[in-house]
Order: structure tokens, then sequence, then C-alpha cells
């Protein structure tokens, strides 16, 4: 049997391809960590919580919190990472609660 030389051929990168992907890094909104009080419990780990400067977005519990059976109640204090572009219908901004405090 003849071997063929179609073997994967590795892609190269130069310094210009990794100048371009610092640059979409760079371009990204970056996230903001807040903190708050659990004013409400929602259906399907939903909460709305009021941060310290007085808004109240909608938060989900991240993976890390739920694989480790983190619970959550209203009037917990957390720690929320809030995207400043992402907000919900009803003008809501839209968070993922990273830590529960003791």
């Amino acid at each position: 049997m003849a071997e063929y030389d179609n073997k994967p051929k590795k892609a190269k990168f130069d310094e210009d391809d990794k100048a371009k992907r610092v640059e979409l890094e760079e371009d990204r909104p970056k996230k903001v960590e807040l903190e708050g009080i659990v004013a409400e419990k929602l259906p399907n780990n939903l909460f709305i919580v009021e941060l310290d400067n007085s808004l109240k977005v909608l938060a989900h519990v991240s993976g890390r919190m739920k694989m480790n059976c983190i619970n959550i109640l209203p009037s917990d204090r957390v720690k929320v990472e809030l995207n400043p572009n992402d907000k919900t219908k009803d003008g809501r901004f839209r968070a993922k609660i990273v830590f529960r405090s003791k």
C-alpha cells in the first residue's frame, strides 16, 4: 500500500494574528463586580439582587456555585458580576452571582 502525504498541516500564526487577538480582547467590555443583597427568589435559580447603589438586577447562579451546592436565600449578601451592555427587556441588567458572603 502506498503511503499518503495527507497529514494535517499545522497552522502558522504570525505576529499580526497575535496582535489582532489582543486588540479584540481589549475591545470587549470589562465585567464589573459589585455587592448587594438578595431581595427576592424567583423560579429557575433566578434572583433579584438590590445592589449597594440601590439598582436592582436580575441575577442567576454561577456554575461553580451550582456544583458546590451553595444555597442562596433572600437577605443574603452576594457579590455579582455585571456586564454593562447586557440588559433584559424590562430594562434591568442581567448579572451572575459569583460569591455568597458569610
